[in-house]
């Protein structure tokens, strides 16, 4: 109920103005490519394990909020519909915690980490609404009102994708993680170096924009960072 308010409420504002024609795809065959180059499953689960490190440290609501992992065969049943294949570092990813229940706290910065069963339902949604043009195989993995990071899914099963980003409010749709892993190993770095801290005076996530850049830039040579930055 609070999602379809949200896009709704989004939409509203953003208007007929915001519909837009067939959109291209931000990534390349180097891309893809380069993403299943940079594949490394114990950078993945390092990765995972020292944001929920930083989370358990700071008792955020992240460790109580993150839902239990889900099997390999349950994840390929929820893409049945959608004819194509999740990548192994996606299923990693779902196996190790399946998404968050609602948290005012975010799992990387300041976007929420989706289950499969609300990435499939935000999918659907997404390309089924006249007024946002989606790729019919870019499955949202973290989302924050009205913005999405998705990676591709594949008719053959592949090992790693891309990341894009989209927000409603922009006329493109960008290229900016080398892979799934590498978002989460850079998040990871984020809290570990600083450049994301926990406000206790606010009860949130702060950040040096400037550190999370340059943080962004070395991890994912080639790809853009989506926000301004002085």
């Amino acid at each position: 109920m609070y999602k379809t308010f949200r896009y709704a409420l989004l939409l509203i504002i953003l208007g007929v103005s915001s519909c837009r024609g067939l959109v291209e795809s931000p990534f390349t065959d180097t891309h893809r490519a380069r993403a299943e180059d940079v594949f490394d499953d114990t950078v993945l689960s390092t990765s995972l394990a020292q944001i929920l490190a930083w989370h358990q440290m700071n008792r955020t609501e992240i460790p109580d909020a993150l839902n239990p992992g889900i099997d390999r065969a349950s994840i390929l049943a929820a893409f049945s519909d959608l004819h194509c294949q999740p990548t192994e570092e996606l299923i990693q990813l779902w196996t190790w915690h399946n998404g968050t229940q609602y948290s005012p706290v975010p799992f990387i910065w300041y976007h929420d980490f989706l289950s499969v069963e609300d990435a499939i339902s935000e999918y659907k949604q997404l390309t089924l609404n006249p007024l946002i043009v989606w790729g019919k195989n870019w499955i949202p993995i973290f989302s924050f009102q009205g913005e999405w990071y998705f990676v591709e899914c594949y008719e053959e099963a592949r090992v790693a994708s891309p990341v894009g980003y989209l927000f409603l409010e922009n006329t493109e749709v960008y290229y900016t993680y080398l892979s799934l892993t590498r978002m989460l190993e850079t998040a990871a770095a984020w809290f570990q170096q600083g450049a994301v801290f926990w406000d206790s005076g606010l009860w949130g996530l702060g950040e040096d924009i400037k550190e999370v850049f340059e943080i962004h830039q070395k991890l994912n040579e080639g790809a853009q960072f989506p926000y301004h930055v002085e």
